[in-house]
């Protein structure tokens, strides 16, 4: 019985990966970068800029964190 958890735990991980990485895609691909730099200029919350552009809440939030990673100059 152990070993069937392992087998079935392997391709969960793999999966959250997947899920991950599409749902960075989905931040990247629907949030333009120069619209979200302007809402965090003008102090809009993550949470006001998702329900203007209707998009979850995380995807707001990924977009931003890869804003910062990728040294966009943010003013705060």
């Amino acid at each position: 019985m152990v070993v069937f958890l392992y087998q079935n735990y392997k391709p969960v991980i793999a999966d959250c990966k997947i899920e991950m990485q599409a749902e960075i895609f989905a931040s990247e691909f629907l949030l333009d970068d120069d619209s979200t730099l302007e809402y965090i200029n003008l102090g809009v919350t993550n949470i006001n800029q998702a329900k203007e552009q209707c998009v979850p809440v995380k995807y707001v939030d990924l977009k931003r964190k890869n804003l910062v990673y990728a040294n966009f100059k943010i003013a705060f």
